[in-house]
């Protein structure tokens, strides 16, 4: 039972790492593709 347990926690933390180096890499991704549309569109109407 200990080690059910120890494994199970070991993967616990190994899925909160995980989340914890991805959720703010998610939200860059995410907040940088927006402001990179709206630069493409200002050059574009800076050029015209």
């Amino acid at each position: 039972m200990f080690v059910s347990y120890s494994l199970l926690a070991v993967m616990l933390i190994g899925v909160y790492i995980l989340g914890l180096i991805t959720t703010p890499f998610l939200f860059y991704v995410i907040l940088k593709t927006p402001t990179r549309l709206q630069k493409s569109t200002q050059s574009h109407s800076t050029n015209f």
